[in-house]
């Protein structure tokens, strides 16, 4: 093969391994939408998206739907806080993001004073209505439990 054609080659496997490693997804995203007690939705409520595990926030805003998103958050533990004029506070705590998920957490807004809260406790969704992948996690347990030859992780991968 000719020098032009093996640089050429190479060329193209080096690119095209880059793209393979970029599409590494390390991030995950919370939607949902804001609904009042009725069931109307709520445009411009405020929610805050809090990691409690390093206390990053990020605040997003409904739009004329009602939905809101936020992407590209890091992995861990979250809390959401949602407010509007009018209506109560609802805070959304427990909220566990793993590897390329997309949890939907949606929030009932209660009309009353805006110093009242309800806070409701409990994991986000895991069935991801945004596409029809299936997939799992491995945790640290059930991988140590798993009869590995070697108890290489690496033998793990397909």
């Amino acid at each position: 093969m000719p020098k032009q054609n093996r640089v050429w080659c190479i060329a193209m496997l080096f690119f095209g391994l880059a793209g393979i490693s970029a599409a590494q997804v390390t991030t995950a995203s919370i939607s949902g939408t804001v609904k009042d007690s009725t069931g109307a939705v709520q445009p411009g409520a405020q929610v805050v998206i809090l990691n409690t595990d390093t206390g990053v926030a990020r605040t997003v805003q409904s739009d004329p739907a009602g939905r809101y998103l936020a992407s590209l958050l890091a992995l861990g533990n979250y809390r959401i806080t949602a407010t509007q004029q009018g209506f109560q506070t609802e805070v959304r705590s427990g909220i566990v993001l793993t590897v390329g998920q997309d949890a939907v957490v949606d929030l009932t807004l209660s009309a009353g004073a805006v110093t009242q809260t309800v806070e409701v406790t409990g994991e986000a969704s895991t069935i991801d209505t945004t596409s029809a992948t299936i997939s799992g996690l491995v945790n640290g347990e059930q991988m140590r439990e798993l009869p590995l030859n070697g108890r290489s992780y690496t033998d793990l991968a397909c």
